[in-house]
C-alpha cells in the first residue's frame, strides 16, 4: 500500500473513531441527565383551581403542557416567559393532575390546571397549545 494512501486512510479513520467517541459521551451524558433530572423536590398545599375570569377574555388563552413524569424546562419556561410578557396573552398550564411536576434541573412546577379542569370549563378553552419535551408523557 502506498505510504500516502496509508496516512490518509488512518486520518479518516482517526476523524471517524473521534467522532463516533465524542457522540458516544454526549449521549450518555444526556442519558444520565435525563433520567436523574425530573424529580419532584417537595409536595406543596393543593389550592382549588381558580375558575376562568371574565377579564381575561380579550386575551387569546394559551395552554402549556406539562408531562405527568416531568418535562425538559427550558422547552416549559421559554415559550411561558415570551407569551406571558405580552399583554395579548393569557397563559396558563395544564397537567394530568393539579400536583407538582418535576422539570429539568431539579426545578418543579405546578400546574394552573388539570385536563379535567380543561374538559370541565373550569379552565379557558385554550387557543394555542404549546407541547414541550417531556421525560415520559
Amino acid at each position: 500500500m502506498p505510504k500516502t494512501l496509508r496516512i490518509v486512510l488512518l486520518s479518516v479513520l482517526s476523524g471517524v473513531l473521534g467522532l463516533a467517541t465524542l457522540a458516544a459521551v454526549l449521549g450518555s451524558g444526556f442519558a444520565v441527565t435525563m433520567s436523574q433530572g425530573f424529580h419532584v423536590t417537595a409536595p406543596a398545599a393543593m389550592t382549588p383551581a381558580p375558575r376562568a375570569s371574565s377579564d381575561k377574555e380579550d386575551r387569546i388563552p394559551v395552554a402549556i403542557l406539562l408531562g405527568a413524569n416531568g418535562s425538559v424546562a427550558t422547552d416549559v419556561l421559554g415559550p411561558y416567559g415570551v407569551l406571558a410578557s405580552s399583554p395579548r396573552f393569557h397563559v396558563f398550564t395544564v397537567s394530568v393532575r393539579r400536583e407538582p411536576v418535576a422539570l429539568s434541573g431539579g426545578l418543579t412546577a405546578i400546574p394552573d390546571y388539570s385536563v379535567k379542569d380543561v374538559l370541565d370549563g373550569v379552565a379557558p378553552q385554550p387557543a394555542i397549545i404549546v407541547n414541550p419535551a417531556m421525560s415520559d408523557p
